[in-house]
């Protein structure tokens, strides 16, 4: 399992500063760092008429913009998991996901008191950050603190040295029990470790087989 973090909070805590401030600490730690956005109530990234968005509504099922330094893609899609965004972000050794409170994550909540109680059951927090000392349960980092929350995220998402496959048929995911995942990881793990050009480092293995034209 990837390491991942979940920022929490409510409105107006500062959720999106706290993301901008673990960053470059996680970057400066040799770390590559993603991000992933919670948007229940949607988004938009296109311009109404633009090419991209004549072809969703058309019915293309997703789109790729390709620009010259960036890739952005517009998939149509059932509500996903933050676990099924995490195949989006394979090449990345971090993934800090902001929202998402329901979800079973290790989770931080950004804490103010003016703002009410806390969001989350406090069993399910790794810290709180807070403008002020608080006794709730978890540990409590002030924001001039940074650097050692993120020794503690760092060190309460270590992964453990386990396999697991996921598969996907046709885009949707075919759920797996712990046993039969590790079982297809070994084993795909065992042949493609032999052939050439796969390095001894590589940690994460996608195998795509179609079936007809």
């Amino acid at each position: 399992m990837r390491k991942m973090i979940s920022i929490v909070g409510r409105s107006g805590a500062g959720k999106t500063r706290l993301i901008e401030t673990l960053i470059p600490i996680f970057l400066k730690k040799g770390l590559r760092v993603a991000t992933i956005k919670h948007c229940p109530q949607g988004f938009e990234i296109d311009i109404k008429g633009k090419d991209s968005e004549r072809h969703l509504r058309a019915g293309s099922g997703a789109v790729l913009l390709a620009g010259p330094e960036e890739l952005s893609l517009i998939k149509a899609s059932a509500p996903p998991s933050p676990r099924d965004l995490l195949r989006y972000l394979s090449d990345f050794d971090f993934v800090l996901i902001e929202g998402y409170r329901s979800a079973p994550l290790p989770k931080v909540e950004v804490y103010r008191r003016d703002l009410g109680d806390l969001l989350s059951d406090p069993r399910e927090l790794v810290a709180i950050v807070s403008d002020e000392r608080v006794e709730l349960g978890p540990p409590c980092f002030l924001w001039e603190e940074a650097e050692k929350l993120a020794d503690l995220i760092l060190e309460r998402t270590l992964e453990r040295e386990e396999r697991r496959a996921e598969v996907y048929v046709d885009g949707k995911h075919i759920p797996l029990n712990p046993f039969v995942s590790e079982i297809i990881a070994r084993a795909l793990e065992g042949m493609i470790s032999t052939l050439k050009g796969v390095g001894e480092e590589a940690r994460i293995f996608e195998v795509i087989i179609r079936r007809g034209g």
